[in-house]
């Protein structure tokens, strides 16, 4: 006689917690494709680096083949133009790697 008074009041508890239940496994997977995005970004940005890295040693070595060898005027100004915009362009990048965008 007495229990039937308490069953609808455990099933409301039992309501609450498995509602609970239910956001917080929600939250979990937002925080696990959160988690998933960023790890991607940070692979990216890792890749793009290297790719960076990579040309800067690539023009680096064009430029001092350029400037070992005796080079006609003409040639030795070019090359200079060309250096000029190479250092104009990793300024740039490192100016703007240092902007943080998140």
């Amino acid at each position: 006689m007495g229990t039937e008074n308490l069953i609808p009041g455990i099933k409301k508890r039992q309501r609450a917690i498995l509602l609970r239940l239910n956001q917080e496994r929600d939250e979990i997977k937002r925080l696990k494709e959160s988690h998933k995005i960023a790890s991607q970004e940070r692979k990216l940005m890792l890749q793009q680096q290297h790719h960076i890295a990579k040309m800067k040693l690539a023009a680096k070595e064009i430029a001092h083949k350029l400037y070992s060898k005796d080079l006609s005027p003409k040639v030795r100004t070019l090359t200079k133009s060309v250096a000029r915009v190479y250092f104009n362009w990793e300024s740039y990048i490192h100016i703007n790697s240092k902007i943080n965008l998140f």
